[in-house]
């Protein structure tokens, strides 16, 4: 099984979120500027200057990021609107850092014992492992449930108040059937067995979870407005309401746009640590069942043993019985290994999801 296409999605649903945050605010610097050309428009024939407010060069009355976010990114590009105002339309640089989940498969040679079994035959009844299914705790389950909740931001203009989704998110537990040998008192045929072990080479992909902190650079599109000439007060009111407009909306979406990734990346984040574990889940149970099948041959051994009356004190029964037990014990133990590298990929996905969402 690939999961390159699990990874794949995990990328495009991050890339998702940026792309959306980039688009939403290149629409605030539209807005805002069109705004800005109805409001010249609307004062072109009405000056008043008896309690007006004087043109100085330079002097930014507005922009969509408030306050210096990074490096300038790209030139600005001056445009006057009318007889009132320049706008300066420009990108600047805007990094935020993320800890993501990253999967590396590493090969590993895990070497066992594996029996041979050639067998004869007898009759007896004894107590007959059989293989029966287990209720056994599983991978937790990632659920959420969203909520709305005011947060506060300050502004160059002061501060802005608006209600911001909240994701919260728990472990729901399950539970999976395993299987798992119990001896029960059984009357069959069985063979005699003979056991020749052999060493058998596994080469296992077993997936390693690292967190990375990622930082994701921005071209976020800025607008700075200002005065060319001297204005009514009336008119500077007006421009500075459109002006914390767009720093309201943009810091906005700003805020939301960890809590979108909350809601957003968890599905995609599970879906491709399944992929993963299923691997190794679907090499265990490979290994198994060509192991149950060498035990299945032990097994019929004994019932063979019993058909034929041998009592359980006698030193074949005594000595299949014994070989029986320990080539159990030895796929029991040889299991181990493989339920040991799922749960160690179901705590590292647990720590990487929590850490990723900020738990």
């Amino acid at each position: 099984m690939d999961c390159q296409n699990q990874q794949n999605a995990f990328n495009e649903a991050m890339e998702k979120i940026q792309v959306q945050l980039k688009e939403e605010l290149a629409e605030i610097s539209k807005q805002t500027e069109q705004k800005t050309e109805e409001l010249n428009d609307e004062f072109k024939n009405e000056n008043d200057l008896a309690q007006g407010v004087g043109a100085v060069a330079g002097t930014v009355v507005g922009g969509v990021l408030g306050g210096p976010v990074g490096g300038l990114a790209g030139g600005q590009i001056g445009k006057q609107i009318g007889s009132f105002f320049t706008i300066e339309i420009g990108s600047q640089e805007h990094k935020i850092s993320f800890d993501l989940p990253e999967i590396a498969v590493k090969n590993q040679d895990w070497i066992f014992n594996i029996p041979s079994v050639t067998m004869k035959n007898s009759d007896i009844i004894f107590d007959l492992p059989t293989l029966v299914m287990k209720t056994i705790d599983g991978p937790p389950i990632w659920k959420t449930k969203v909520e709305m909740k005011t947060v506060c931001h300050n502004i160059p203009f002061g501060k802005v108040c608006f209600d911001q989704p909240q994701v919260t998110g728990w472990w729901d537990k399950t539970y999976i059937d395993v299987p798992t040998w119990e001896n029960r008192e059984t009357r069959i045929v069985l063979g005699v067995p003979e056991i020749t072990n052999n060493e058998q080479r596994i080469v296992i992909g077993v997936p390693e979870v690292t967190m990375k902190t990622k930082e994701i650079i921005f071209n976020l599109p800025t607008i700075k407005i200002m005065f060319i000439k001297d204005a009514g007060k009336e008119l500077a009111g007006k421009l500075e309401k459109i002006a914390l407009a767009a720093q309201e909306d943009a810091a906005e979406k700003e805020g939301n746009m960890k809590e979108r990734m909350k809601l957003e990346l968890t599905e995609p984040a599970n879906a491709m640590f399944d992929c993963y574990r299923i691997q190794i889940v679907e090499e265990r149970t490979k290994f198994a069942d060509n192991y149950d099948l060498e035990i299945k041959k032990l097994t019929d051994a004994l019932f063979n043993l019993k058909a034929n009356n041998v009592p359980e004190t006698d030193n074949d029964y005594v000595n299949q019985k014994a070989q029986l037990d320990a080539q159990i014990a030895n796929r029991n133990l040889a299991l181990i290994k493989f339920d040991e590298a799922i749960q160690k990929f179901d705590n590292e996905r647990q720590d990487a999801i929590n850490k990723m969402i900020g738990l």
